[in-house]
């Protein structure tokens, strides 16, 4: 049933659904209250889609608790990086506004694999072009160096 609903969300998102598409695919999946739908949905995130859609996308995942919703996306991150930089650029600042989700990130960057420290310091190096965000990457850029 999972995956079935996981890739009706996919085939919706593919085929150029709207925001209303797109949350009504949602909805039974945000329904599981399963953590495992983290990854799958943030790999849908596109630039050419719905762009309400895919904040609806970010909110679904967001609305998992800040340790698995920070699994769930390093475990996309490198691939995200390479699909959709504006998103994946989007989804690190976003944990960086948020202490928790920032600590979160910290923690699991330190047993985190070579791919997915280097796009969190790719994705971090990018948004360090904007000053006001020295102080927040700078702990995240010292961890996935480790």
């Amino acid at each position: 049933m999972f995956d079935d609903e996981l890739n009706h969300l996919r085939h919706v998102v593919d085929a150029g659904g709207n925001a209303l598409e797109i949350d009504d695919a949602l909805l039974p999946l945000i329904a599981h209250s399963d953590s495992r739908v983290i990854t799958p949905i943030l790999r849908l995130l596109n630039e050419s889609g719905d762009q309400d859609g895919m904040w609806s996308i970010l909110h679904t995942a967001e609305s998992f608790n800040g340790s698995a919703y920070v699994s769930g996306l390093l475990a996309v991150l490198p691939e995200l990086r390479q699909t959709s930089f504006w998103w994946s650029k989007t989804l690190v600042i976003r944990i960086l506004n948020s202490a928790t989700c920032s600590a979160d990130l910290i923690h699991q960057l330190h047993g985190a694999p070579a791919p997915m420290k280097e796009a969190v310091s790719a994705i971090c190096e990018n948004i360090n072009e904007d000053a006001r965000f020295h102080t927040k990457t700078a702990p995240v850029l010292a961890a996935s160096m480790k």
